[in-house]
């Protein structure tokens, strides 16, 4: 058995734990309290990891567990070399952009890993490719992560980029239709957790600015 561990391995192993430490420092726009501490990506997916399987193991018993966390572990692994795009005002986006830059970081990952450890890029790849219910889960429920810092944060990185709660509003209802008519058509617990955690923040900085909230 010792043999089978070629140097090429612990080279590799050791390749891939540099790059996860590099992982634990790219920074996103949410913040994880209310001193300003940045939100890495390893916090946000642990984060959704955890949640993941919790709610796919109350709500989906048909889905993979194992499915739901590989996808969670990997789903923004390629921001290691394409970094975070900020997402709070989702009218703002620059998809075309964002997938070319993600897409130049997955080809990366799939040189420098690949002949060794195959599973990295596969698993990215069969996320990104959305044609199993546990990837579109993943898709889906990661976009209810920020609303949970925003939460308990009282939106601080939204008052930063949108200081007027009607736009902010606004851009998460824009989100919410894109995902139901692509991503997301099938995940209505995970649409619906977000739609309602989302909607605590909205009340919150509603709150914050003395705005009366209309709601539909």
């Amino acid at each position: 058995m010792k043999n089978d561990i070629t140097d090429d391995i612990i080279d590799k192993t050791l390749e891939l734990g540099g790059l996860l430490m590099q992982f634990g420092t790219v920074y996103r726009a949410t913040y994880l309290n209310h001193n300003l501490d940045k939100e890495s990506d390893t916090d946000h997916t642990t984060m959704l990891a955890i949640i993941a399987c919790a709610v796919a193991a109350k709500f989906h018993p048909a889905y993979d567990l194992g499915k739901v966390a590989h996808y969670a572990l990997v789903h923004d692994l390629v921001e290691v070399y394409a970094g975070d795009v900020n997402t709070i005002n989702f009218t703002t986006i620059d998809n075309a952009a964002k997938q070319a830059s993600e897409d130049i970081a997955l080809e990366k990952i799939k040189k420098q890993f690949g002949e060794v450890y195959p599973w990295i890029h596969t698993t990215i790849e069969n996320y990104e490719a959305l044609k199993d219910p546990e990837s579109r889960f993943i898709k889906t429920l990661d976009k209810c992560m920020p609303a949970i810092t925003h939460y308990f944060t009282d939106n601080q990185a939204v008052n930063e980029h949108m200081k007027d709660p009607i736009v902010f509003e606004k851009s998460v209802r824009a989100r919410d239709a894109d995902m139901i008519k692509t991503f997301a058509y099938d995940q209505h617990i995970a649409m619906l957790l977000r739609q309602i955690i989302v909607d605590k923040a909205i009340d919150k900085k509603y709150k914050h600015h003395g705005v009366a909230r209309k709601k539909s």
